[in-house]
C-alpha cells in the first residue's frame, strides 16, 4: 500500500478527523465521529439513497469520498496514482514547491500483524475486510468501550467508480492519534520496512509530474466523471500545474 503527501513538512500520517490542532482528547474525538454519523444517518438520505442506519463502515466510507472527517486515511495499492496525488498536492497552486514532497510505503499485512501481536496471539496474515471481527471493534459504538488504540489496515466497499480506479485501500485509526512513523516506535523489535518514506525532491517534482501524465496517469483516468475531464483540461490548456 503507498500514500503521498505532497509537503513533507507539513502533512503526518494522521485521518482528517484528529487533525483539529484544538482537540487533544479521544473521547471527544469520538463524540466529533459519532455526531457526524448520526448526522449523516439523519440528513444524509435524501442526497444518497445508499446510506444505511444499520452499517457503520459503510457510511464511513461515503464520509470518506464526500471530503468529511473520519478515522481513515487514504492509501492506494498502486504506486503511480499515489504519485499523482503526491504531485498534485505539490503543484497545486502553480507556484514552485518549497518543500520535499514525500511517498510512505505500507508492508499492510505485517503492519496488522505487529498491531495485532498486543491484543491476540493469532496474527490476522492479511489485510482486514470491515466485515471481520479483529475491525468490529473500530466502530464507533464499539471503539469507546474498546482497547482498540492502534491503526490496522483494511479494504473498502468499492461504492464507487473513483475508489475503483484508484485503487483505493485504507487504514482506520482506533483510539492513538499519533502519526503511523510514531506509532511504529512503539514497536521497538518491528522490522523498520513496514513503513517507509520515500523523499521526493522539489527541483524534480514538475518534471516527474509531466512524465506522470505522459504515461497515462491523469484527472480522467482517477477520477472518472465529468469533474475529472475539466480538471484534466484545465491542466492541458495551461490552468493548473
Amino acid at each position: 500500500m503507498v500514500q503521498g503527501i505532497g509537503n513533507v513538512q507539513k502533512y503526518e500520517l494522521i485521518p482528517s478527523l484528529y487533525r483539529r490542532k484544538d482537540i487533544s482528547d479521544i473521547d471527544e474525538f469520538i463524540k466529533i465521529d459519532m455526531g457526524i454519523t448520526e448526522d449523516l444517518e439523519l440528513k444524509g438520505v435524501a442526497y444518497n439513497s445508499e446510506i444505511s442506519t444499520n452499517t457503520y463502515f459503510h457510511n464511513l466510507f461515503i464520509l470518506q469520498h464526500y471530503g468529511c472527517p473520519t478515522r481513515l486515511l487514504d492509501w492506494t495499492e498502486n504506486p503511480f496514482v499515489a504519485l499523482f496525488f503526491t504531485l498534485e498536492s505539490a503543484l497545486r497552486y502553480n507556484v514552485a514547491p518549497k518543500e520535499n514532497a514525500c511517498v510512505w510505503v505500507l508492508d499492510p499485512i505485517n503492519w496488522n500483524n505487529m498491531v495485532h501481536s498486543g491484543y491476540s496471539t493469532n496474527p490476522p496474515n492479511k489485510i482486514l475486510s470491515h466485515k471481520d471481527d479483529q475491525v468490529k471493534a473500530y466502530d464507533i459504538n464499539e471503539l469507546r468501550k474498546s482497547d482498540r488504540k492502534y491503526p490496522i489496515a483494511i479494504s473498502g466497499t468499492h461504492n464507487s467508480r473513483r475508489i475503483v480506479a484508484q485503487k483505493g485501500t485504507f487504514v482506520i485509526f482506533g483510539k492513538n492519534t499519533k502519526s503511523m512513523d510514531k506509532v511504529l516506535l512503539d514497536f521497538p523489535h518491528a522490522n523498520t520496512s513496514i513503513l517507509r518514506k520515500l523523499v521526493l525532491p522539489k527541483k524534480l517534482l514538475s518534471e516527474i509530474f509531466r512524465d506522470l501524465q505522459r504515461y497515462g496517469i491523469t484527472d480522467s483516468v482517477l477520477f472518472p466523471e465529468l469533474d475529472g475531464l475539466c480538471k484534466e483540461l484545465s491542466r492541458k490548456y495551461g490552468y493548473r500545474s
